[in-house]
């Protein structure tokens, strides 16, 4: 009885689950990371530590590269060429 029960609740989420990143995929996605944060901090906090500093460090590389080609074609000299326009 109680197998039964456990089948149906873990039936029921994974439906949920499948349900909410249909309708909101951000939030879910955001959900399952804090859920994943969460259960490996507990785990392995310094796996956590190390994983975090990563993704922040690919982060700020990410932002530092695209500002840096943004501001560059501002920068360029437009082409002088009376023909181009």
């Amino acid at each position: 009885m109680l197998r039964a029960v456990v089948i149906v609740a873990l039936t029921l989420a994974v439906l949920a689950l499948i349900v909410s990143f249909i309708t909101r995929p951000r939030q879910t996605l955001m959900f399952l990371g804090t859920l994943v944060l969460s259960a490996l901090t507990v785990a392995q906090p310094l796996a956590c530590i190390v994983g975090v500093v990563v993704v922040v460090v690919a982060l700020a590389g990410f932002g530092h590269l695209q500002r840096r080609c943004h501001s560059r074609s501002f920068l360029l000299p437009r082409s002088s060429d009376p023909s181009a326009d």
